[in-house]
This record gives structure tokens, C-alpha cells and sequence, in this order.
């Protein structure tokens, strides 16, 4: 049996990039950063009625499936002068090559603008679904504090796939 495949239209991905703003709380990037992302993701598609990116649940990912976190480091407002809209597809692609794995799909390592503008841009850029949520289930100021790499969870998740957890 196939499941009903979900999608997201431009509305659903500006109200996204919307709350991930309000629940971010100003972390994670200005609306700004995240509607120029929405802009980029524009360009994937003919027209802003087509716009269309598929999402997933948690749930319905494998348990083999590699799930590759989008995140960035630095100051918000520095993207934005100097215009990262194609660093995320081209690290994406660059994991895939260096990883030898074609990913299935990807989730935002939190809440935010600009996590979530970049996963869904390489989604519609590369045409796999996002997953519904996001590891940090917040914005969060330093990589160690995600749920990622907490080693304090009762089963952490590597950060750096191979390498084992403290």
C-alpha cells in the first residue's frame, strides 16, 4: 500500500517560514533570511501556483534511512549580504557525493527561518520531501545544545555519522 503523498504550496511555505519566525523567538534568523529563501525556491518552479514540495513524517522515515540535518553557523545578517542561496544545495550535494549516498529526504536541525528555508530549498532543488519537524524542536544557540548531539538523551544521535558519542 502507498501512502498519500503530502505536499506543501507556496502559501503553506510562507506561513512556515512565518511561525518558524515566531516560535524561533528571533533565534534561528529574521523572517528577512527566510523569505529571500523562500524567493530562491520560487526559481525552482514555473510559477508560484506550482510551487509543490513533498513532506514526510517522522515515522515514516526507514529506520535505515540516513537523514541529513540543514543547518547554518554565523551571523544572520551576513547571509543576507552576502547571499548563501546556493551554499545549501551545493553542501547538500557535496554530502551526497563524499557520504556515497543518494538521501531520500532531510529535515531542518531547528526551528527557525533559516533552517527551514534552507531544507525546503533543497528539497525542491533536489525533489525529495522535507520531514514535518525538526530535531531541535526550538532555535538553539550552539550545535552540542540540539537533540542531535545531547549525549545526555537516553539514545543520542551521532552528530557525525561513524563516529561514536561520548
Amino acid at each position: 500500500m502507498e501512502l498519500e503523498k503530502k505536499t506543501l504550496n507556496h502559501e503553506d511555505l510562507n506561513d512556515i517560514i512565518l511561525g518558524a519566525h515566531f516560535y524561533a523567538c528571533g533565534g534561528g534568523g529574521a523572517l528577512e533570511n527566510g523569505k529571500e529563501l523562500l524567493k530562491e525556491i520560487e526559481k525552482h518552479f514555473n510559477s508560484e501556483s506550482e510551487v509543490q514540495i513533498q513532506y514526510v513524517e517522522l515515522a515514516e522515515v526507514k529506520d535505515t534511512d540516513q537523514l541529513p540535518v540543514m543547518a547554518a553557523m554565523g551571523a544572520p545578517q551576513k547571509f543576507l549580504e552576502k547571499d548563501y542561496s546556493q551554499s545549501p544545495i551545493s553542501a547538500f550535494n557535496a554530502l551526497e557525493k563524499l557520504s556515497k549516498t543518494q538521501f531520500a529526504t532531510l529535515s531542518p536541525v531547528e526551528t527557525g527561518p533559516i533552517a527551514y528555508g534552507m531544507s525546503l530549498l533543497v528539497a525542491a532543488a533536489k525533489g525529495i520531501p522535507i520531514v514535518n519537524g525538526d530535531g531541535g524542536g526550538r532555535a538553539f544557540p550552539c550545535l552540542q545544545l540540539s537533540t542531535f548531539a545531547n549525549i545526555n538523551l537516553e539514545s543520542p544521535i551521532a552528530v557525525a555519522p561513524g563516529r561514536a558519542t561520548a
